[in-house]
């Protein structure tokens, strides 16, 4: 399913993009865009690369060039929400197909307890420095750009 999707973002074509959205129905594409773009923009990327992916992410988004489409709050806390479900749907398959072998009787045993215990520690360990890492590295991304003005 996202495997046209994957290779026209590859090409950055925007009408492909616009079209492959459309065909797909991904809501929460478009709300993720939003956002990354935000971030983007934020970080004022001066590569041509950067800046074709803004100019491209920015049609996809309806907005004009040099324009930074509006994000509600409001979309902004469903775009959370929906990545929230995301990483609890992706750690509850992770850890069920890593620590439950068969499901033989009713409950856990103790083994099958502790594997899950030590699996959502884990995946929310990482999850919280993976998140800390992205939040440094904006900041001083947003930092660089400032202090050189």
């Amino acid at each position: 399913m996202f495997l046209p999707l994957r290779q026209e973002i590859a090409h950055l074509d925007t009408n492909a993009l616009r079209e492959a959205a459309k065909r797909d129905a991904l809501g929460a594409l478009v709300l993720s865009c939003k956002v990354l773009f935000a971030l983007c923009k934020s970080a004022r990327s001066e590569s041509p690369q950067g800046a074709r992916v803004l100019e491209v992410m920015a049609s996809l988004l309806g907005a004009q060039a040099g324009q930074q489409p509006q994000v509600s709050p409001v979309d902004m806390m469903v775009a959370e929400m929906k990545g929230m479900a995301d990483i609890f749907f992706r750690m509850q398959a992770s850890c069920y197909n890593k620590c439950i072998a068969s499901v033989k009787e009713e409950k856990l045993s103790v083994g099958e307890m502790s594997c899950v215990d030590r699996c959502v520690n884990k995946f929310m360990d990482v999850h919280s420095k993976v998140g800390a890492e992205l939040q440094a590295f904006q900041a001083q991304q947003a930092q660089a750009p400032a202090s050189t003005e």
